[in-house]
């Protein structure tokens, strides 16, 4: 039995995991998609937190970067408020909420956009428990 219900981790390993799976999730579903620019497609982006904010930045970023390796900070940082920052709004209270994070985030949309988003895109990486 586990001696208590928070995720198993193992630090800089954990994250770099859950980076590597951002970055083949991204590149597959890319290429499902016949190489579409997923960033100009999607309305919204909503990534399982396990680590918080500052990680679903970091992989949202990553994806901008699989995007296009010379996208300009004022570019990203536009993206990253255009298209992820809705989804983090919960995230910024709460905190991570490992298997329930996704469908946390994706309320995130639903609340702050509400009649704004019917009818829009959202990118949804899931990961772990949060599956």
């Amino acid at each position: 039995g586990w001696y208590h219900m928070g995720p198993v981790v193992d630090g800089k390993y954990s994250i770099d995991a859950y980076m590597s799976c951002v970055d083949t999730c991204y590149k597959c579903l890319r290429a499902k998609m016949n190489d579409q620019p997923l960033l100009k497609i999607t309305d919204y982006n909503v990534f399982h937190t396990g680590g918080g904010w500052h990680i679903v930045k970091k992989a949202f970023e990553r994806c901008i970067r699989s995007e296009n390796p010379k996208t300009l900070t004022e570019e990203r940082d536009r993206y990253v408020q255009e298209k992820l920052i809705t989804s983090s709004n919960l995230l910024k209270i709460i905190g991570p909420c490992h298997t329930v994070s996704s469908f946390l985030n994706i309320s995130s949309v639903c609340m702050d956009q509400w009649d704004k988003a019917l009818g829009k895109v959202l990118l949804v990486f899931t990961y772990g428990s949060g599956c």
